[in-house]
């Protein structure tokens, strides 16, 4: 980029440009070094941290280019996606597997309803508020031009990891969740 070029106000800085110089290697260290007081760390370096910045980053890498590519928010795509996945769905289950909270399902939903891409169907007509979510053939439609590019995106991503890494990362992710799990029951 030319110096007389402006950089677009919303451009994505490369990681390295966002930390200090050391911040990788005093994040490693304190990482490497925590004990069950916690007092290596800072708030850089909470795992939590780390999760919301790169979760962050993430979305607006790899999501956000095809959903808005296609009209939709990053929750209508992932919502669609989930329905895609397991039609009449009831609502209570599609909560639980958005990892979102009830309220920006439920909104998130009524807008697919409105632009006609889902259908919310009652379960059990003495119980109006237990109801399946499903794709309607306009909505299927849609999932099926967006998944391919949401594939190609999520698989480029994930190919900037070696094999050994992306290995890693799932197992690590998958203790971690389990470790929630089990807090969550205590």
């Amino acid at each position: 980029m030319s110096p007389k070029q402006s950089k677009p106000k919303n451009a994505v800085r490369p990681i390295a440009q966002r930390t200090e110089p050391d911040a990788a290697g005093a994040g490693k260290m304190a990482w490497r070094n925590v004990d069950a007081s916690g007092a290596t760390l800072n708030v850089r370096n909470f795992l939590t941290t780390q999760f919301a910045q790169t979760s962050n980053l993430l979305r607006r890498t790899i999501t956000i280019p095809y959903a808005t590519q296609y009209g939709l928010s990053v929750a209508q795509w992932r919502i669609l996606a989930l329905l895609a996945d397991s039609p009449g769905i009831p609502f209570s289950d599609l909560v639980d597997v958005s990892a979102s909270d009830k309220a920006l399902v439920s909104r998130t939903m009524g807008s697919l309803v409105v632009n006609g891409l889902a259908t919310m169907v009652s379960l059990n007509p003495a119980r109006p508020k237990r109801v399946a979510c499903t794709l309607t053939p306009k909505g299927k439609k849609l999932f099926q031009q967006v998944m391919p590019i949401a594939q190609r995106s999520q698989a480029q991503m994930l190919l900037t990891l070696t094999p050994s890494e992306r290995e890693s990362l799932l197992r690590a992710l998958l203790k971690l969740r389990a470790a929630c799990a089990i807090a969550d029951d205590t």
